[in-house]
């Protein structure tokens, strides 16, 4: 498994402890309001918190799934065969989004545990060519750089 896989997992973990601890204070204060409810007024119908949570649960999987339709376009852009993919054009729902993911993180680190390092590569330098000056006030900067 790679540095990035276990830092990511790591932080993952790390997140979801929180959030789920973050929760668990938010249900015991909701449970402590429910005790001694307010009273509202009847002039608008309210949703029961069955509906609420099922229309934000809807909108949390159709966004998940445009955010992957955007990251498969984006991340095409990066390949050399950029030009022969085509994104898909259809969303999959959420699930089977993030059971993609699970087994695609799981196979990259299979892959890279067992593929062999590739020898460092030394990044292109540029030489950029001195510009000739005129003034002294531009012959200064230039020497400044």
């Amino acid at each position: 498994m790679s540095d990035y896989v276990k830092l990511a997992e790591t932080a993952g973990d790390q997140y979801l402890e929180t959030l789920a601890g973050n929760q668990n204070s938010f249900v015991e204060f909701i449970a402590t309001l429910a005790a001694a409810p307010p009273t509202v007024s009847a002039v608008l119908p309210l949703p029961s918190p069955h509906e609420v949570t099922t229309a934000c649960f809807v909108f949390a999987e159709k966004m998940l799934a445009q955010q992957k339709v955007f990251v498969d376009k984006l991340s095409a852009t990066f390949t050399p065969a950029a030009s022969a993919r085509t994104a898909p054009s259809s969303a999959p729902s959420a699930t089977a989004t993030i059971a993609a993911a699970t087994t695609a993180i799981a196979t990259t680190a299979t892959s890279t545990a067992t593929r062999p390092k590739r020898a460092a590569t030394k990044p292109a330098v540029m030489v950029s060519k001195k510009r000739k000056s005129s003034s002294p006030a531009k012959k200064s900067a230039v020497r400044q750089r």
